[in-house]
């Protein structure tokens, strides 16, 4: 009988075939077991007979999941026989591992008390929105490049007071708190 035979057989429930089905496939059985028994060796995990134990049971766990309308029985038995060596290894797969990272989603309120979601309450509220930060960074060009259109000393005087700090003001002998009278006296105007 072929594979596929004999698992539609022990699906209709003629279990006794499963040792027909692990007898006739002992070499694709040994086979996965072998491709596992080196990283298994290195890592001082199971012995070749665990690991040729661990595929006979993923490839009767394979049984009921075959579909004959979807392939060969070999293809859904080597997914699971490889499953079943690789969790006896302790080896995960990628969803596994997410799984088992112990995440929490930032959109759920941290208690029953306070129904406030977790990504409000970790947001840094000095922090400029992205939005905002963009704004400014536009802003700060087009008065930079005003700037540079201005006659020479009204620019030097601009960049100083804006830019450099009152660092101007020092070299042509003008104090910086002069200017901020002017400043604030020209503002209230």
């Amino acid at each position: 009988m072929t594979n596929e035979e004999l698992a539609a057989s022990i699906q209709a429930g003629d279990t006794w075939r499963l040792d027909t089905l692990l007898t006739q496939n002992k070499g694709m059985i040994y086979h996965i077991a072998r491709q596992y028994h080196e990283l298994a060796e290195r890592n001082g995990g199971a012995d070749m007979n665990d690991l040729y134990q661990s595929a006979a049971l993923g490839m009767i766990e394979a049984v009921p999941e075959w579909e004959p309308e979807r392939g060969a029985f070999l293809t859904v038995a080597t997914f699971h026989m490889r499953r079943r060596v690789r969790e006896l290894l302790g080896i995960r797969t990628t969803k596994t591992r997410i799984e088992n990272m112990g995440t929490a989603s930032l959109d759920v309120a941290l208690d029953d008390e306070n129904d406030t979601p977790l990504v409000e309450q970790i947001i840094d509220p000095a922090a400029l929105d992205p939005e905002e930060a963009a704004l400014q960074a536009d802003m700060q060009r087009i008065v930079r490049e005003s700037v540079t259109r201005l006659p020479e000393e009204q620019r030097l005087a601009i960049e100083a007071a804006y830019f450099n700090r009152g660092g101007y003001f020092k070299q042509v002998g003008v104090c910086q708190s002069s200017i901020s009278l002017l400043s604030v006296h020209q503002k209230k105007f």
